[in-house]
């Protein structure tokens, strides 16, 4: 006589946060195939790792074998997982803090609180400080590729707190490319000591909802905060027909490089001024606490014409999401007046004029002087 059909959870009554926990799921006498079977239940408390499937067709047992990280220490109470009409009973496992693997001392995981809401390409730190007994413990931080998502690791840093103790900071910056509910899984935080990988944190799940920007909005428009100082030849006057060049600095802030917006493509040619292609250097600075990048612009220029030059104000844009509006700011453009060679020839000559009239007149009033001594 066949058993009844039966479905059993098999966990660990204690695990480390940070160390696989293998679990498993075993169907016996049942027909239908556990092979496909993702028990949503467990997958909201913990990160699945990897998923193996067994068929023992004497014995009419299947096993899935399951490794999986728990999302946080403490008590995890696993409910009934229900497969067709059986159900397991409900588990408990007791998820202890992490230890260090070279001295058996703790260490303190963090994640910062994630946002539900957020707006299209805005920067979203997704941060983990690590509190632990070694300076030179690593933190590798991988940076998936993701359709709907632009990521942006941040190099850890370590800070020392009480002795033998030490921050170690790091994490993401994340910019959601598409609007509405959208989700993203991040990685594990990979604590690796003496070159070997002892501890797997993964964040919490993102769940924010997404707002779209206003469609009035040109997509060259970041979303954060922007800045421009523009440098310009000095002095009274630009020789015209002769190479120059303007000095462009953008930075911003919460955005990275390629968002930052594209300003010398507002410096256009006219008759009185020509612009060369311009050259551009990026850069970037990501920590934990900020995300700032810059493009350090030269724009190459040949004056035309004699007298003041006509050149546009540049006009930068961005969206800020604190307040959900569109800001601006322009810099106004001045340069010296240009001056040809016709013009210069005849300034030295006014110039040469006046010095020999000044020294004629100095002469004479020597002579005088001189004259009235005696």
């Amino acid at each position: 006589m066949l058993a009844a059909p039966a479905l059993e959870l098999v966990v660990p009554d204690n695990a480390e946060y940070g160390r696989p926990i293998h679990v498993q799921l075993i169907a016996r006498g049942l027909d239908s195939s556990l092979r496909e079977y993702r028990p949503a239940a467990l997958s909201a408390l913990f990160e699945v790792d990897s998923v193996r499937f067994e068929d023992d067709d004497n014995n009419r047992e299947q096993t899935l074998a399951l490794t999986v990280y728990a999302r946080q220490a403490g008590r995890v109470e696993i409910p009934a997982l229900v497969f067709q009409d059986l159900s397991t009973a409900p588990a408990t496992v007791t998820v202890t803090e992490a230890v260090d693997r070279k001295t058996g001392e703790p260490m303190t995981v963090r994640f910062d609180a994630l946002p539900d809401r957020a707006w299209l390409r805005q920067a979203i730190a997704v941060r983990v400080a690590i509190e632990a007994p070694d300076a030179f413990l690593v933190l590798d931080l991988p940076a998936p590729q993701e359709a709907a998502w632009q990521i942006e690791a941040i190099a850890p840093v370590t800070a020392r707190l009480d002795p033998g103790r030490y921050a170690h900071r790091g994490g993401w910056y994340v910019f959601a490319l598409r609007a509405g509910q959208q989700e993203l899984n991040l990685p594990a935080v990979q604590v690796v000591r003496d070159g070997v990988v002892t501890h797997r944190f993964f964040p919490p799940p993102l769940v924010p909802r997404v707002e779209a920007l206003p469609p009035y909005l040109p997509t060259t428009v970041p979303v954060g905060s922007v800045a421009l100082e523009v440098s310009a030849p000095t002095g009274w006057w630009l020789r015209e027909d002769t190479l120059q060049s303007l000095r462009l600095t953008v930075t911003g802030d919460g955005t990275l490089p390629q968002m930052l917006p594209p300003v010398a493509r507002q410096l256009q040619s006219n008759a009185d001024i020509v612009f060369y292609p311009a050259k551009a250097r990026y850069s970037k600075k990501v920590t934990p606490e900020t995300l700032r990048s810059s493009a350090e612009i030269e724009v190459p220029f040949r004056t035309l014409v004699n007298g003041r030059v006509d050149v546009p104000d540049l006009r930068i844009q961005w969206f800020d999401p604190a307040s959900g509006q569109l800001r601006s700011a322009t810099t106004q453009m001045r340069l010296p007046l240009s001056l040809g060679m016709p013009w210069l020839t005849a300034i030295a000559v006014v110039l040469a004029g006046i010095g020999t009239s000044a020294v004629y007149w100095v002469a004479a009033w020597l002579k005088r002087a001189l004259v009235n001594v005696q």
